[in-house]
């Protein structure tokens, strides 16, 4: 069993020196979260108890990604692979699309709450519908390209198509 001992508070430049308490995180179909995990924290230390892989380092790096865009020292945009989706996600997806049903396509979410009501960062576009202050990161398909995607047809789907 392996513990985590943290204390979360990011500096953010833009707010200039101030101190920004995370206070909550939602994660979604994010590595090893199957669904919504949600986990909130107490002020000062916190800390993460579990076995190995049961989530304690992909919560970290989920608020990082969210943060900056960064996933394994890369950016998101250069790293985007079916990797980053739990893995029964897509393996319900492609048996559903096997079957020849008309899944949804997987989306991974990662919204970071914080304790402050600095108004940049306002609004109630979390998934709990509720005002809140934070950030949020959807990985999801891009309705641009659904053409395409449509016209695959009949061709056997071995991966997510990213």
């Amino acid at each position: 069993m392996i513990k985590f001992i943290f204390k979360l508070s990011i500096r953010f430049g833009l707010l200039g020196s101030a101190i920004v308490r995370i206070k909550k995180v939602n994660i979604e179909n994010y590595k090893c979260f199957n669904g919504k995990f949600s986990i909130e924290f107490n002020d000062g230390v916190n800390v993460l108890v579990g076995n190995n892989e049961s989530g304690k380092s992909t919560i970290l790096e989920a608020v990082n990604l969210a943060l900056t865009g960064v996933v394994g020292e890369k950016y998101l945009k250069n790293n985007l692979s079916q990797y980053l989706f739990d893995f029964n996600v897509v393996n319900d997806y492609l048996s559903s699309l096997e079957s020849g049903e008309n899944p949804h396509l997987p989306i991974i979410t990662i919204e970071v709450f914080f304790d402050d009501d600095n108004p940049v960062f306002e609004g109630n576009w979390n998934s709990d519908k509720e005002k809140g202050c934070g950030v949020v990161l959807k990985i999801e398909f891009d309705d641009d390209y659904l053409s395409e995607y449509e016209n695959i047809g009949s061709v056997e789907i071995l991966i997510l198509v990213i």
